[in-house]
């Protein structure tokens, strides 16, 4: 039988009755001769006894509460004491440092100790890189320097590098009771939070400067490149590994990855930067055990929404059926088979023979089950894998489903909630929208549309519908996700109201824009040809891709028999060539071409669409004219409350008219 008396486990915090204990017997069988110390503090005396192994009881510095809402204790300063005095103890060369509720189930972590090479002297502070489990390990966009602390192995003088810190000041505790709070604290997973930092994070941070000079101001600060300088860190000093590859089980937390920093994930960013092609090979049985638990979690909330909501009763049993079927499959998998994943994807073998495989490339996954023909579906998360693999500075990835106009308000005030849009990848699901941003930002940012084979991607549906979402330690943040919308839509709130509300940012501000020199230039040159001069012609727009549009007869009534007759019209379509009006010259012309125009006209009469708050910097006076009923988009429920151009500050003076959606009668002017 193979000694490890080389290794010493430190168990750390509070004695769990029956728990502790089996955790210390299962030490002493899958580590036998490894020497045990659990490190406790005062007040547990009495819990348990305890044969064979080195106690410590530690003076308690007490804790604090993490998050107000549930709760949740703060035991940072207690973990740091306990580990620090426990380390001490230590006199063998490697130490596991676990929590004392965890149970150790088998010894396949040591065969990836010392297994990665490339290091950057830098960014080194261990002589090895530690073992870590990839269980609320973060993403460095989401939460900078947020190592996991539950299973921890490696040189014992490492660990006490990391774990010889300061203890936590109490001004930290309330931080964001005097600060103001960050946009994930508005809207991201964590809103209840006020600490300062996350004991992690904390931990980590604070060790990291003893050795380097670091600003790292609060849980949430990604600025002073503090994404790029985690991911160096992280991928220079911890191996991430899963929680069954480690080999513990713990029952205190439910086994799902979460907004979770994966070992697929660690393993993509060290490629990256070291220019390897490391794979990662695994047990089949241990690595598809926390499948097993999440698959099961999932049939759990499906049989929930089964009862619930009858009426989706295909959508919901078709759903149940396949996660059925991939806990079967993961149930049934030959506990000898092999994992092994690299960069192109994960592939499951057994004696050689590819059971199952999917394979990210070209904006697709490839999927393969044993002699079934493969099958190939767009995937999201392929095209973000490969952004990832362009040398940039990004920060963030802010992906944007809006209209036209919406993206005009946005720009106009971009500051508001993309504090550093130079280092920002702007993806765009409409080409309108991406055309607008560029146009009004002078392409300085960097932006991307989204494939059109990606909009029906079931990955990018599942995606779409937070927030924040997180990808390669990038942070996708999803400015408007569905359930913006669809709150939004079926309200009664005006769209600067909700953004307000929900966002916490004001984007009604549209301000003044001048159009260029030579644009101005072209449209002088337009109306000349056209002998027209400026000032004596009206602009007319009667097309929107999501609202109903009025009749020619309409249109024709309007520009005959009211005012609008003293002038000559110009017509600008771009989504049907076939025009409103018999008498008008017709165009389809760019945004800064339009928009000098429109600075010339002496008026702009217009459907209401997303190029009302674009037209709306001219100066130039605009009628806009409203559906009652919008059948373009039956899911908006007042279009005139949800959308009126009065919530916006704009240059132009704007006169508004709601028309009748079936007579065409003009009902309210205002």
């Amino acid at each position: 039988m193979k000694n490890f008396d080389n290794i010493t486990v430190l168990l750390q915090g509070p004695i769990t009755k029956g728990t502790t204990k089996a955790s210390i017997s299962n030490i002493k069988k899958v580590l036998p001769g490894a020497k045990i110390i659990l490190s406790t503090w005062e007040g547990q005396e009495n819990v348990e006894v305890f044969n064979d192994i080195e106690i410590l009881f530690n003076k308690d510095p007490g804790a604090t509460i993490l998050d107000k809402k549930t709760g949740q204790l703060n035991n940072i300063n207690r973990q740091i004491i306990s580990t620090v005095e426990g380390l001490k103890k230590v006199t063998t060369p490697l130490v596991l440092k676990i929590r004392s509720d965890i149970i150790i189930e088998h010894a396949d972590f040591l065969n990836y100790f010392s297994l990665f090479k490339n290091r950057d002297d830098e960014f080194t502070i261990f002589k090895e890189r530690l073992l870590i489990c990839e269980k609320f390990c973060r993403p460095s966009s989401m939460f900078p320097y947020h190592i996991s602390d539950w299973f921890i192995f490696g040189y014992t003088t490492d660990l006490l590098k990391l774990f010889d810190i300061p203890l936590e000041p109490r001004t930290d505790d309330d931080w964001f009771y005097k600060y103001p709070l960050t946009l994930s604290h508005k809207i991201g997973y964590f809103q209840h939070f006020r600490h300062r930092y996350c004991v992690e994070q904390y931990i980590w941070y604070n060790c990291i400067s003893k050795y380097h000079k670091i600003k790292f101001e609060h849980m949430c600060d990604v600025s002073n490149d503090n994404i790029k300088l985690s991911n160096l860190y992280l991928i220079n000093n911890f191996v991430i590994l899963p929680q069954q590859i480690l080999g513990f089980n713990f029952k205190k937390f439910p086994s799902n990855n979460n907004s979770c920093l994966l070992s697929e994930d660690w393993l993509f960013l060290y490629n990256s930067h070291f220019k390897t092609e490391i794979e990662l090979t695994f047990k089949a049985g241990n690595y598809l055990e926390a499948q097993k638990e999440s698959i099961k979690h999932d049939i759990k909330l499906q049989i929930i929404n089964f009862r619930n909501l009858i009426k989706e009763l295909f959508k919901n049993s078709k759903g149940f059926s396949l996660s059925l079927r991939r806990y079967l499959f993961v149930k049934l998998f030959p506990k000898f088979a092999k994992v092994n994943i690299n960069k192109s994807g994960h592939f499951y073998s057994l004696f050689g023979k590819n059971l199952y495989s999917f394979i990210r490339n070209n904006n697709s996954k490839e999927i393969s089950v044993l002699f079934l023909p493969k099958r190939k579906e767009a995937s999201f998360q392929t095209f973000v894998r490969e952004l990832a693999l362009e040398p940039s500075n990004i920060q963030l990835v802010a992906v944007l489903e809006i209209t036209t106009g919406e993206t005009v308000a946005l720009v106009r005030n971009l500051n508001q909630i993309i504090p550093n849009p130079e280092d920002t990848l702007f993806l765009f699901f409409r080409k309108s929208s991406w055309n607008i941003f560029n146009f009004l930002t002078s392409s300085k940012y960097k932006t991307k549309l989204i494939p059109k084979s990606l909009h029906s991607a079931n990955d990018y549906k599942i995606l779409n519908q937070n927030y924040f979402t997180y990808i390669n330690s990038y942070c996708f943040f999803y400015i408007f996700p569905s359930i913006f919308w669809n709150n939004f839509h079926s309200g009664s709130i005006s769209y600067i109201n909700y953004c307000k509300e929900k966002l916490g940012s004001d984007f009604s501000k549209l301000g003044k824009l001048d159009p260029t020199d030579c644009d101005v230039l072209w449209a002088k040159d337009f109306l000349n040809k056209n002998n027209l001069t400026p000032k004596n012609f009206i602009l007319f727009l009667p097309e929107a891709s999501s609202v109903q549009e009025f009749s020619s007869n309409f249109w024709t009534s309007l520009f005959t028999k009211t005012d609008y007759a003293k002038f000559p019209v110009i017509e600008n379509r771009v989504l049907n060539q076939e025009g409103s009006l018999d008498f008008s010259i017709k165009l389809a012309c760019n945004f800064g071409k339009l928009f000098a125009l429109a600075t010339l006209s002496e008026k702009i009469v217009m459907l209401r669409s997303g190029m009302s708050e674009f037209l709306s910097m001219s100066g130039t006076n605009i009628d806009i004219y409203y559906p009652l009923i919008n059948r373009g988009n039956p899911s908006i429920s007042d279009l005139f409350k949800l959308y009126t151009m009065k919530q916006f500050k704009c240059e132009s003076s704007i006169n508004e008219f709601i028309v009748d959606s079936v007579t065409e009668e003009i009902l309210i002017s205002n």
